[in-house]
């Protein structure tokens, strides 16, 4: 305790004498949460404290807001839960919209719909279907809308492990899912309709497990197999969506136990 308490206070005195005198910049922004400049690390706007607290997961407590001329305060869209690692969120400014421009990755659907589905095709030639329920007035003869996201979150999940896990030189060899998710109908279906529901229609809950199957002979300890989760989680466009908009995730990540036979 003693010996982070001092790194902490060397930090805050480096921290504090950098933003008392920081390199021209216009405007220079600075992370709301602790209050310090934000600079690029990995394609993204994180503040050095935010980046130093994801290395070495060291708690830093957040600072109250400051303002001062040409300064612009970044909130993040939201604050990790406890033992989670704090993150900044990405604003933009015209040499950011210059960058995202060479690294956009675009997704292109056309479909039609008639009455309760509607039939797809991508811009990579692949068809989805939606419909809903008989006792929502639809035919059942797709899965329906939400079932789609849940799929997406799953999909994109398994594409991303497997490249955190390659960065990570653990090879992912198979993932087994089992997840549910829930939302509150009044969302979508209270009265009148032209008020506002008291309560959003999004999900408001997604929950777990993943069983991860790494390569025969690879041995992952407890923190590797919590960084891939984080990272992957946080990589992931379609997890990353969900929690934008204030779905909980609670998925619990464990190591596959697979029985081979012997030779």
């Amino acid at each position: 305790r003693g010996q982070e308490h001092g790194l902490s206070f060397f930090l805050w005195t480096f921290f504090f004498l950098h933003t008392s005198f920081p390199l021209p910049s216009s405007p220079l922004l600075l992370c709301r949460l602790h209050a310090q400049p934000m600079s690029r690390m990995m394609g993204a706007r994180r503040c050095i404290l935010c980046s130093f607290a994801t290395i070495t997961r060291l708690r830093i407590p957040s600072l109250p807001p400051v303002t001062a001329p040409g300064l612009t305060l970044v909130t993040p869209t939201r604050v990790d839960p406890p033992g989670r690692r704090l993150a900044c969120s990405w604003a933009a400014t015209e040499d950011d919209e210059s960058q995202s421009a060479l690294h956009r990755k675009t997704y292109h659907i056309k479909g039609s719909g008639r009455r309760s589905g509607v039939e797809m095709t991508t811009d990579t030639g692949h068809s989805l279907r939606t419909d809903v329920p008989h006792k929502m007035g639809g035919k059942d003869e797709a899965p329906q809308p939400v079932e789609h996201l849940l799929a997406a979150y799953l999909g994109c999940t398994q594409a991303t492990a497997l490249y955190v896990g390659r960065m990570m030189s653990l090879r992912v060899e198979s993932m087994e899912y089992d997840v549910t998710a829930f939302r509150d109908e009044r969302g979508a279906l209270e009265l009148p309709i032209d008020a506002v529901p008291s309560v959003p229609a999004r999900l408001q809950r997604i929950s777990g497990t993943v069983a991860v199957e790494f390569k025969a002979g690879i041995e992952v300890t407890e923190g590797q197999l919590q960084i891939l989760a984080e990272q992957t989680e946080t990589r992931c466009p379609v997890a990353n969506m969900i929690r934008a908009s204030g779905c909980d995730i609670d998925v619990n990540w464990t190591v596959k136990k697979v029985s081979r036979p012997e030779d």
